[in-house]
């Protein structure tokens, strides 16, 4: 299909109006009455629009034959043709504009610090992805088995939270562990999620207890090296870790951290993060983490949040 050249059609919707301009003039020769349509049709077929240039001379043509006044629709032409020519021409070239579907769900309430100022949530939703347009997955999941994920909001939650993710998951999909303490510790290792792979992957999780450092430097590196052992052309190539705080053992210099992460989603291995707890929690960078790595970061406090997260962690980024 030819391309129509929006810059083509603004110039010849001003040179039509100057052929509309300077038609009494023409209307002074004989047929003139025609030079205006002329003129009409043959800048729209310049334009790449010929629909406009053949409905330009067929509807010129029928009004003559109604007896109607050929300059006068002429003119109009000139005026209104262009327009709606250019508008479906813009359409065409950023159909995203009016494809996009995008709910947006809006809650005001009142501030609980300060009671002259009201809090307003904006939810935005876009489109849902059929289960079948969904790539598949190639997760290596980073779990912080720190001394302070003991508690209950903190390394069991995530726990279930990953089980929630396994729902989601088939038999095309792959799922690494590796958890980090005073150590890094590869447990899983491109494991198929089948029924018996889903079986293997819940039985790990539950053997997951909390205690030592937190060597957050290492576990990330053993990550992105399982990520690009199993990498898959067109998958979901993803490191997802869950924490609750810093990396506090290595390499801590969040320059460093963001230099990682940002050289391995070059390379197409993103990274998403669950927080967990409070506290020790790192908000700023764990989102800072989370935007250099192409993906998405979210804190988790209880099932409910964990069921909405993970519920669509398939359905973005």
């Amino acid at each position: 299909m030819k391309k129509v050249s929006v810059g083509r059609i603004i110039l010849a919707t001003v040179l039509a109006l100057l052929a509309a301009a300077v038609s009494p003039i023409l209307l002074m020769a004989s047929l003139s009455f025609l030079a205006v349509p002329a003129v009409l049709v043959c800048l729209y077929a310049w334009a790449g629009t010929l629909p406009a240039a053949v409905y330009v001379l067929g509807s010129t043509a029928m009004f003559s034959l109604m007896g109607g006044n050929v300059f006068m629709w002429s003119c109009f032409l000139a005026l209104f043709v262009p327009a709606a020519v250019a508008l479906a021409a813009i359409r065409a070239h950023h159909s995203y504009i009016v494809c996009l579907r995008v709910s947006i769900t809006a809650q005001i309430a009142p501030c609980p610090w300060n009671p002259d100022t009201k809090l307003m949530l904006v939810g935005l939703q876009a489109r849902d992805i059929p289960a079948e347009e969904i790539p598949d997955q190639n997760l290596v999941l980073l779990v912080d088995t720190s001394g302070s994920m003991y508690e209950e909001n903190k390394l069991p939650l995530a726990v279930n939270a990953l089980k929630l993710l396994l729902t989601d998951l088939d038999e095309n999909d792959t799922i690494s562990l590796v958890t980090y303490a005073g150590s890094s510790e590869v447990l899983l290792d491109g494991v198929r999620c089948t029924e018996e792979g889903k079986e293997e992957i819940t039985a790990v999780l539950d053997s997951l207890e909390a205690g030592g450092g937190t060597y957050g430097e290492t576990g990330l590196r053993t990550a992105y090296d399982l990520a690009q052992e199993s990498y898959a052309e067109g998958a979901n190539n993803r490191v997802l870790l869950l924490t609750d705080g810093d990396f506090n053992l290595g390499q801590t210099d969040d320059s460093e951290l963001v230099k990682l992460v940002t050289e391995k989603a070059e390379g197409k291995i993103f990274l998403s993060i669950l927080g967990f707890g409070s506290g020790n929690y790192n908000d700023a960078l764990a989102e800072e983490l989370a935007d250099k790595g192409n993906g998405n970061y979210s804190y988790i406090d209880s099932d409910m949040e964990a069921r909405r997260v993970m519920g669509g962690a398939l359905k973005g980024t």
